[in-house]
Parts: structure tokens; C-alpha cells; sequence
């Protein structure tokens, strides 16, 4: 079996079945880069990046009071196996927590 990926919807060519996890999908990451921006105004892009990342990380995973835990369950059960396409690939994308999650053994 092929290893589900993320895909840069710029540059990759898409696969029928992949979904779209980027903003305005349910899947978007709520924090943009530029209110990080806002917060730690002498970190570089990457550093943003990688924030905004352990953030959903910290949302989506390891903080359920912030959110639905439905959310959770959904992951796990609309994009278990599928190409995940964002944006920002091939760097850190909060697309690459959803398909740990979702793809992750029970």
C-alpha cells in the first residue's frame, strides 16, 4: 500500500480522492501566520511556520477543550488513506498533523 502524502496544491498534481485541508475547509488551521507575526515579530517564516504547526498540533491533538473532539473523530475516519493537499508543502503544514492523525494505528 502507497503511504498517503501531502500535496502543495500550487505544484503537485492532485490525485482523484485527495482532499483539501487548507483554508476555508473545516480542516484550515484557525491561526494564520500573520497574527503570529503579530505575537513574535523576530522569528523568521520558518519559525512561524513551524508555530503555527505545533499550535494545530496542540488544538486538533492535545487540547480537545478547545474544540469539538468530533473534529478529531472525523479526521480519523474522511481522510484515513488519502492525499492531503495545502498549500505549504513541502513546509511544515498543519496538513502533516491531520495525516498522522488520521492515519495513525489503533
Amino acid at each position: 500500500m502507497v503511504m498517503p502524502k501531502v500535496l502543495n496544491k500550487r505544484t503537485d498534481t492532485i490525485p482523484a480522492g485527495a482532499v483539501y485541508v487548507g483554508r476555508p475547509s473545516k480542516w484550515g488551521n484557525p491561526i494564520t501566520i500573520r497574527e503570529l507575526k503579530v505575537l513574535f515579530p523576530n522569528d523568521t517564516p520558518l519559525e512561524l511556520q513551524e508555530k503555527a504547526v505545533g499550535w494545530y498540533k496542540e488544538y486538533l491533538v492535545e487540547d480537545t477543550r478547545m474544540h469539538d473532539t468530533s473534529l478529531t473523530k472525523q479526521a480519523q475516519e474522511e481522510l484515513k488513506g488519502k492525499d492531503l493537499v495545502c498549500w505549504c508543502s513541502p513546509l511544515p503544514c498543519h496538513a502533516d498533523v491531520l495525516l498522522e492523525l488520521a492515519n495513525k494505528e489503533e
